[in-house]
C-alpha cells in the first residue's frame, strides 16, 4: 500500500471538511486505490473554534509555516483562504 502525508493550513468550513472526507472514505480509498492518507499537521487561526471534526488527534502547528518543517510530508493543501500575508509566504515558502 502506498502512502501519501499531507499537511492541511486553514482548517475552516473547507479544510474541516476535507480531513472529514478522509475521515468518511479512508477504508474506500484504501480498498479502491490502494493508498493510505495520512495527515501529518495542521494548522489554522484558532485552534479553539467549533469544527465538524476532532482536531486533537492531529498534529497541530501554532505557527502554519510549521508545516513546511515536517518530515516526510509530501503535500500541502492551503486553504487559508487569503491572497496575501501568511497565505502567500506559506505558497511562496512551499
Amino acid at each position: 500500500m502506498k502512502n501519501i502525508n499531507i499537511c492541511i493550513a486553514g482548517i475552516g468550513n473547507v479544510g474541516s471538511y476535507v480531513i472529514k472526507s478522509i475521515q468518511d472514505n479512508n477504508t474506500f480509498i484504501n480498498d479502491k486505490a490502494n493508498l493510505q492518507i495520512n495527515i501529518l499537521g495542521i494548522s489554522a487561526k484558532d485552534k479553539l473554534k467549533e469544527r465538524i471534526v476532532d482536531i486533537k488527534k492531529y498534529n497541530w502547528q501554532d505557527d502554519t509555516l510549521a508545516l513546511l518543517d515536517i518530515k516526510d510530508c509530501n503535500v500541502l493543501i492551503e486553504l487559508i483562504g487569503q491572497e496575501k500575508d501568511l497565505s502567500y509566504k506559506l505558497i511562496k515558502k512551499a
